[in-house]
């Protein structure tokens, strides 16, 4: 799941594995599950929950396997350490673990304009990491923070809901939108599916925000101070794939509706999107017109929507491989390309509000660490700078899975959309575009990359997709 994902203790139940979204974690926890992996007398691998608040026993519950393939015997595989997040860990143990204080804790709030963050913001952008952080989130006497950064802030504000509806409206109204829409199509019509597209047809960029120069994707999202990412993310992927099938624009979809009635998942304090699938196969999804978003669930019940009608559902709902763990920079570069969007999970990094562009990489962040320890214990005038390695020539296309590199799950902590791919001319750098739910104002207009290949923030551990059909067309 993603969100703001907790902080997994021992082997990894499903429970262990739900995140809450970055933006905002939260310190209210559903009851404290242990688990042991088990098997019956059939050989079949169970996930046996033997105590629930140091009270209750219940029966083991059969491990859900895709494909009918085995599941992995990973006991002894320890998930790896998140070493950039050495610092996160330490306030989730003290914020999320050791208090049962209800009140929720903004990952933004960290990041409001101090003398501490701007020192922060410096060394970064000082430093060769391959991405830069946001200068607007300086405080506004540092001699970088610019008047441009009034200037984007007045413009998100300014444009209204008929300005978006405008630029919505160009889609299929596009000029060469014919053109557009059969090269779109054209590897669900050449392949049966997306494994079949050869290894060789896969391009060194793909976009899908200029194919032909049409944008299909949706309008950005701001999730607010709610956990919705898991939500966002989705809706935006069941809303772009509904405009690739029928070629023509799509109402937005309610994250609000699925949000409040869907009981696998938790509202504002976080979920599974792919849960959203299974209550869209089994139910519909509504537009945002009739449930509109309001960053909260507190108080809100479905039956305020039982009036909406259904506009769409998920015909099918799947993991990117054959389950969890099976997805590979390969599969997913596949997937993306015939079908489109997909939902991908990380974990988010403690600094990643103040992305602003580049290529986020495990080894940048890494980098940065030592840093700020360095500052911290040495006169930074002088430390030795941290020179970013370059990479040189283009890398190869990888298809290792979570067994590959030896990890048996990972913490993930956010829900995004990945919209394509690219790799930096110069430097070889491969790396996914991402994007983000927290408006077009954040990063670089509300997108980011992030190193592709070697799984860095556990970006290619949990990938999922979604089949979406009319209800016109399924009936709802």
């Amino acid at each position: 799941m993603v969100g703001f994902v907790q902080k997994v203790h021992g082997q990894g139940s499903l429970k262990d594995h739900k995140a809450q979204c970055f933006y905002a974690t939260q310190t209210k926890h559903l009851p404290a599950v242990k688990s042991e992996m088990t098997e019956n007398s059939e050989g079949v691998k169970m996930d046996k929950i033997v105590q629930v608040n140091n009270k209750a026993k219940m029966e083991p519950v059969q491990l859900v396997q895709a494909d009918d393939a085995a599941v992995q015997d990973t006991t002894d595989v320890q998930a790896p350490a998140d070493e950039e997040n050495l610092q996160l860990e330490a306030l989730l143990d003290e914020e999320l673990w050791g208090k049962t204080t209800h009140k929720r804790h903004n990952a933004h709030a960290a990041h409001l304009p101090s003398d501490e963050n701007d020192l922060l913001i410096s060394t970064i952008n000082d430093m060769d990491l391959g991405w830069k952080a946001d200068t607007c989130k300086l405080q506004k006497h540092h001699p970088s923070y610019g008047s441009h950064c009034e200037e984007a802030l007045k413009l998100a504000q300014t444009k209204t809901e008929t300005d978006l509806d405008q630029e919505e409206k160009v889609f299929e109204n596009a000029e060469n939108f014919a053109e557009a829409w059969a090269e779109a199509k054209k590897y669900q019509e050449k392949y049966p599916d997306a494994n079949a597209i050869p290894d060789s047809e896969l391009p060194a960029n793909f976009d899908w925000r200029n194919i032909k120069g049409v944008d299909f994707t949706s309008k950005h999202r701001d999730q607010g101070h709610c956990g919705s990412c898991y939500t966002v993310s989705f809706t935006q992927i069941a809303e772009m794939r509904l405009k690739l099938k029928y070629g023509k624009n799509q109402p937005i979809l309610s994250p609000q509706f699925l949000m409040t009635c869907n009981y696998m998942n938790e509202g504002c304090d976080g979920g599974w999107p792919f849960f959203h699938g299974f209550m869209a196969e089994n139910g519909h999804l509504v537009t945002e017109e009739c449930a509109p978003y309001t960053g909260k669930t507190k108080g809100d019940s479905c039956s305020n929507y039982q009036q909406c009608e259904p506009h769409s559902k998920i015909d099918n709902t799947y993991f990117v491989g054959k389950g969890y763990g099976d997805s590979s920079e390969k599969k997913m570069m596949k997937e993306i390309m015939r079908n489109g969007l997909v939902n991908g999970e990380l974990q988010a990094p403690h600094i990643f509000s103040m992305y602003q562009s580049g290529v986020l990489t495990k080894t940048g962040i890494k980098q940065l660490h030592r840093k700020v320890l360095q500052l911290a214990q040495t006169d930074a005038s002088r430390s030795k700078k941290t020179v970013h390695k370059k990479l040189g020539a283009v890398q190869q296309v990888t298809d290792k899975t979570l067994a590959d590199y030896g990890i048996s799950w990972q913490n993930l902590n956010h829900s995004v959309v990945i919209i394509g791919w690219g790799t930096d001319e110069q430097s070889g750098q491969k790396y996914w575009i991402v994007r983000n739910s927290y408006g077009s104002t954040w990063g670089d207009h509300g997108e980011f990359l992030v190193s592709r290949g070697n799984d860095d923030f556990a970006i290619e551990s949990e990938t999922t997709a979604y089949d979406p059909v009319l209800c016109s067309e399924a009936g709802c």
